[in-house]
């Protein structure tokens, strides 16, 4: 890092200072062409999948007839023997031959040892038809193809769990053969439709864990066959294996197969380090296993050492395998689990395969296809299941050996089939006596390798999270299953590009003395800070839901410090904040919503904003939602440099006095996206399917307003939260049938809910909140409303009999089934009526601000003169419903109904969670709006408390889950409180009105209640939201729709399912197909650009400049695009002699991220292309030097910024030709 560090003193070759008065620059960034949408990418995809790219080369130099070139091409990808083909020779051919019958002496004892493995007789050999198959389909030259020890392992473990071999020996086979050859079907479908991306989704660490694991599992596995043992467990993890050893040893045993065992596997041990120590020798490591067999089998024969107790494999068949076509189970009882276990076996086959593939590919200069191998792989494996064969795959063990002995091609694999074929026809009925420990000890041979203590500890060394995600998958294979072992590896893996999203770097950035360079001066100590300017990064790829709060809360918190701490010295007082952009791809409605926040904060601060370098899709959904008409497009720049240069404050004074009425009405419009609910607490009980005297509005008001901090909000009950409640907890016990029961659900649940919050806020874990996304909370609420609404309909009908479901669907059977028996008009007229009026006093109270107040008695005025009609004219006696009995006064304790140790403890824990989130995101929300109104910051972790303590409370006082309304903090805003007293004088007149007026209410209609619910529901469905979604964002419209469905016509649950999946497939599919872009040169500039978003910008000749657009660079991705970058080098492989890699935009990397570098550096180096990296992050360079990457690429190709490296790249015009490793 010598060179970087000196580029921190050395001036750029061209200052942007110049540039940002260039008239041109300034528009660049907000007249770029809009970028591909989702219908255009999608198009992409498909047209790549299946139109496939001509390869070259013609027989001696022709090109086939126009009609047939198409069709000739399409048969090139599916069989690249016949491209290959053309110019193979006798040379060539004789290596092969070689290679193919040193592969098969080592082929035919591993294949007989991993048949034993997967629990089947020995005979059911993996080693014939799939090479054959492969042979004429694959891209691979050197792969072998044939059994492995962590896939056999894993048929056998997760077969046996459907069938014990022991028992159904002929139904186990069956359904090794369906796995294999769904398990082909499916690796067809990866490559047919390019989803080679799901291979990825096992990283470097997880797989380093597993295989490490499974050889530990694999060795005990085989302490069976080694002291020669007749029963044995079926399960893999340790405890049970060792427990199942010394269980076995209290029987009689034979220590002659121990003997015999460790013997060979000495022997075996002793050829390899051999054949390893001096390279001529390699075929002595090759053929030792073969020759343990014969020897063994010799030995045990003329002793006669079977008689012994020795154990022997005894009856062999010979010949080919017959057809298992009829045997498939593909329905049936048994076919969804061997689905299952077929996907888990095609990721895992595929992972080694591939990974075998590039890495003997690598080693000799040409691209692995891995679409085109998927496919030669799936379809090895369906022709081989068709022929009584296993799941089959690459292993590196054979394909060293392959290497070794000088395959040229995949013929090799063809000698080996044809040499293994033979021998099953000829010797196989001689290894009769062939001891079982002998084949134990080739599998134990095989296991040393699969163990890499070295690369384990670089992974500590390099990468903590990487670390753990290894060890996880270690424990859960050793300790659990091979299933459980893969699930936590995924588990920790996606854990980590989650948290990557949750909390993302925001850095404060300075100058780079004497340039114009703006770095984070926590990476960089000598940048210096701008005077009166305060210059933030935001280091995420995907500005979105799970981490806007976080990004402005964090930006807000340094503003209003640095504005504090610099009231006294007037002259470094913060007048302008500009935020860096540069990183951000992406953003979705939630990230725009924290934008818009933010300008907000800065404007109430007289701060002006600006924004730097957005991305392509960020700037084009900035201009969409009206965020660059806020900020105003002059603030918009392409550098930094040019946003410091424009920073004056004198400027923003006078236009902000433009924009105030702007901002007004902004602000009255983001008011209006905000969900409104009413103050309606019986009708609320009435909701939640309990008595009208179970309130919400006495205690939990009382303890929030001594523990709160947002002075406005008006704490209740609310109609999403009392439906959820209502709708998850009747699953559990239905309250027609048991209300009491019910009622002690409810507090139970409520009780729950309180220590959930609290616990949110003491471990500051208010980022729960934020996984449901704006979009999600649009259509969520949405779908309520409606299912509220329909709910409402058996007060409004005055029906006796209903549904307890939710969905709209059963809801509208149960009316029509109830319509149809005896019903009252009179109380859809009471119902109607007084929901008018409700909604000509809200219209009256919103037209005209003083009479605010007729809005919120509007509904108590309804209560009022309807019980009093009904009273009046006995309306009850003519059908119209009335609540009855109601209790007086406020309610009773409730801490003996709280149930935490019942069989429903965790039914309640479960639902508990659900409405503690939901709760805290409404009331968050509200608290947020109003304290931003009012001038003051809300603390989001003491409000959780706070609401934890109230909740808890109020579940001891017989009262449900209680949170922040909108519509009831809109009237105690409007009514002009001050603190939280109100709450206070809230819950006192509250309470004074249950003990003296409750009584009165016994002839309130029911439905009034329904009708004061509904008047409540407009404001949940937002449809001017849900255009504005569509407009800016389609994939924040997919989960506002999903949300929106999945309550409508599935359950509140289902639609929080299907939104939380939702959102989370979005940062996912971020992190899995990140933008890879070419970069060019602006004009007269050292600015470089993407050459997609800004085509005036040119392309350096001889140099391919490449900026990776990911914050994580991962598992999830470093393949996609390692393989992206070299599909553009070997597309022009002539044009380049450097590739410079941008990586500004990557903040952190784990070690297959290291490991994809690694590789791309090494390919690049074959093809005599030198890689330079610029501007990497404070986290990646760190590892790079841990991971010595820094010592492979050069410290002299390391730079600061692109220009910089791009000058190197151009001086080196001698392009020192790099060796080939």
């Amino acid at each position: 890092m010598e060179d970087t560090a000196a580029a921190v003193e050395t001036p750029v070759t061209v200052s942007t200072f110049g540039v940002s008065r260039h008239p041109d620059t300034a528009r660049l960034v907000l007249s770029s062409p809009k970028p591909p949408g989702v219908r255009e990418e999608f198009v992409g995809v498909v047209r790549k999948a299946f139109r496939p790219r001509a390869s070259g080369g013609g027989g001696a130099g022709r090109t086939p007839p126009a009609r047939w070139g198409w069709a000739l091409t399409a048969l090139q990808t599916v069989f690249p023997v016949l491209q290959w083909g053309r110019t193979y020779n006798f040379k060539l051919f004789r290596s092969d031959v070689m290679a193919g019958l040193t592969l098969a002496s080592l082929g035919i004892p591993q294949s007989i040892g991993y048949a034993n493995l997967a629990k089947l007789d020995p005979q059911y050999d993996t080693s014939v038809v799939p090479p054959l198959i492969y042979a004429v389909m694959g891209t691979s030259r050197e792969i072998a193809i044939g059994p492995v020890a962590v896939v056999s392992l894993l048929l056998s473990s997760m077969v046996s769990k459907i069938v014990d071999p022991a028992v159904d020996p002929v139904t186990y086979r069956a359904l090794v053969f369906t796995v294999t050859f769904l398990a082909g079907v499916f690796q067809v479908s990866f490559g047919l439709f390019r989803l080679g991306f799901l291979v990825d989704f096992l990283s470097h660490a997880a797989i380093v864990g597993f295989m490490a694991g499974a050889a530990i599992v694999i060795g005990l596995q085989q302490l069976k066959g080694l002291l020669g043992l007749s029963h044995f467990t079926n399960s893999t993890d340790v405890v049970s294996v060792i427990k199942a050893v010394c269980s076995a040893l209290r029987d009689p045993w034979h220590p002659g197969n121990f003997l015999i065992g460790c013997s060979f596997l000495i022997f075996i041990l002793a050829m390899r380090f051999i054949g390893r120590r001096y390279k001529k020798l390699f075929w002595l490591s090759a053929i030792s296993p073969l020759l343990s067999v014969i020897l063994s089998t010799a030995a045990v024969y003329a002793t006669r050492a079977d008689k012994h107790g020795v154990k022997i494999i005894q009856r062999v068949h010979a010949g080919l395998n017959p057809s298992s076509a009829s045997q498939l189970r593909l329905s049936g009882p048994y076919t969804v689990d061997c689905a299952k276990t077929a996907i888990i076996c095609a990721v895992i086959a595929l992972t080694e395969a591939i990974a075998v593939g590039r890495s003997f590919a690598s080693i000799r200069g040409y691209k692995l296809d891995g679409n085109k191998e998927m496919i030669a792989m799936g379809c090895s494996n369906v022709a081989g299941s068709l022929s009584s064969c296993y799941v089959a795959t690459g292993s590196f063990s054979r394909t060293a050996v392959n290497f070794s002995a000088g395959a040229r091609s995949t013929v090799s694999n063809i000698v080996m089939s044809i040499t293994v074929f033979i021998a099953l026809e000829l010797l196989m009925k001689s290894l009769y006596y062939t001891p079982i420990a002998v084949l134990a000890s080739i599998i134990l041979s095989a296991l040393p390798g699969l163990i890499d203590i070295k690369e384990a500890l670089s992974i500590w060394k390099v990468d903590k999270m990487d670390f753990l995600t290894c060890l996880g998958a270690f424990v859960g294979v050793l300790f659990g299953s091979v299933e459980i072992g893969l699930a936590v590896a995924l588990a920790i893996s996606f854990a980590k590009i989650i948290i990557q999203s949750i909390r993302p770097q925001v850095e404060v950035l300075g100058r780079l003395q004497g340039t114009n360079i703006f770095c984070s001066i926590r990476q960089y100590p000598v940048a210096c800070r701008i005077p009166s300017v305060l210059t933030i990064r935001i280091d995420t790829s995907f500005l979105c839901f799970i981490n806007s709060t976080f990004i402005k809360e964090r930006i807000i918190e340094w503003i209003r410090e640095e504005v504090e701490t610099s009231d006294e010295k007037a002259r470094e007082r913060v007048q302008s904040v500009i935020l860096d952009m540069s990183n951000v791809v992406n953003i979705d409605t939630s990230g725009i919503s924290a934008l818009e926040e933010i300008h907000k904060e800065l404007a109430s601060l007289s701060i002006q904003m600006a924004i730097a370098g957005p991305g392509w899709q960020a700037i084009q959904k900035m201009k969409l939602a009206g965020v660059v008409d806020q900020v105003g497009g002059d603030w918009i720049f392409l550098t930094v440099g040019e946003a410091v240069e424009a920073c004056p404050c004198g400027k923003w004074r006078a236009s902000e006095r433009g924009k105030k009425r702007r901002r007004e009405e902004d602000e009255g419009q983001r008011r209006r996206r905000k969900a409104a609910m009413g103050n309606k607490s019986i009708g609320y009980a009435t909701l939640a399917k309990l008595d009208p005297q179970y309130d919400t509005s006495v205690v939990p008001p009382l303890v929030y307003a001594v523990t709160g901090s947002s002075r406005e909000i008006a704490i209740g009950p609310v109609a999403i939260v009392s439906l959820l409640l209502s709708s998850m907890i009747q699953k559990i016990v239905d309250p027609s049938v048991d209300p009491a029961f019910y009622r002690k659900m409810v507090f139970t649940v409520t009780f729950l809910t309180g220590v959930f919050q609290f616990a949110f806020g003491l471990f500051r874990l208010g980022f729960l909140v934020d996984f449901l996304s704006h979009a999600a909370i649009v259509g969520f609420m949405g779908g309520a409303a409606i299912v509220i609404g329909l709910q409402q309909l058996k007060g409004l009908l005055g029906l006796s009999h209903f549904t307890n479901r939710t969905d709209v669907v059963s809801v509208t059977k149960a009316v029509w089934v109830s319509v149809h028996e005896t019903w009252h008009p009179e109380n859809v007229f009471i119902g109607c009526s007084f929901f008018m009026f409700i909604l000509a006093m809200r219209f009256i109270g919103r037209k005209y601000k003083k009479l605010f107040w007729v809005s919120a008695i509007a509904p108590v005025l309804s209560v009022a003169l309807s019980t009093l009609f009904v009273y009046a004219t006995r309306a009850d006696k003519h059908g119209v419903k009335i609540i009855q009995k109601v209790n007086s006064g406020i309610n009773a304790s409730s801490v003996e109904q709280i149930d935490l140790k019942g069989g429903y403890a965790a039914e309640c824990a479960k639902i508990a969670l659900v409405c503690a989130v939901i709760a805290l995101t409404e009331a968050v929300a509200v608290g947020r709006s109003f304290s931003a109104i009012n001038g003051y910051r809300l603390d989001g972790n003491k409000e959780m408390v706070a609401m934890g303590f109230m909740n808890i409370a109020g579940s001891l006082s017989s009262c449900y889950v209680a949170t922040g309304s909108f519509s009831r903090t809109a009237v105690n805003f409007a009514a002009g409180c001050k603190t939280t007293v109100s709450n206070i004088i809230m819950a006192a007149t509250v309470m004074v009105a249950l003990e003296l007026l409750t009584k009165l209410l016994y002839y309130t209609p029911v439905s009034i209640l329904a009708s004061i619910i509904l008047s409540a529901l407009p404001g949940l469905i937002n449809v001017q939201e849900v255009c504005f979604l569509w407009k800016v964002d389609k994939m924040d419209f997919l989960t506002c729709m999903g949300s929106f469905l999945g309550v409508l016509f599935g359950s509140v649950e289902i639609g929080l399912s299907v939104a939380l999946l939702v959102s989370f497939a979005k940062i996912i599919i971020q992190s899995i197909w990140p933008q890879v872009e070419i970069l060019g040169r602006l004009q007269g500039t050292e600015i470089f650009c993407n050459v997609k978003q800004y085509p005036v910008v040119h392309e350096t000749p001889t140099v391919l400049t490449v900026r990776i657009e990911t914050s994580f660079l991962c598992f999830v991705n470093s393949s996609s695009i390692k393989e992206k970058i070299m599909g553009w080098v070997t597309d022009e492989r002539e044009a380049f002699r450097s590739v410079v890699l941008d990586m500004s935009n990557v903040v952190n990397m784990d070690t297959s991220g290291l490991a994809a570098l690694e590789e791309l550096h090494k390919e690049l180096a074959c093809l005599g292309i030198q890689m330079a990296i610029a501007k990497p992050g404070w986290q990646v360079i760190h590892k790079m030097k841990l991971a010595r990457l820094v010592d492979g690429i050069g410290e002299g190709w390391f730079f600061l910024t692109v220009g910089e490296a791009v000058e190197a790249c151009l001086a080196n015009k001698a392009g020192n030709a790099l060796e080939c490793c």
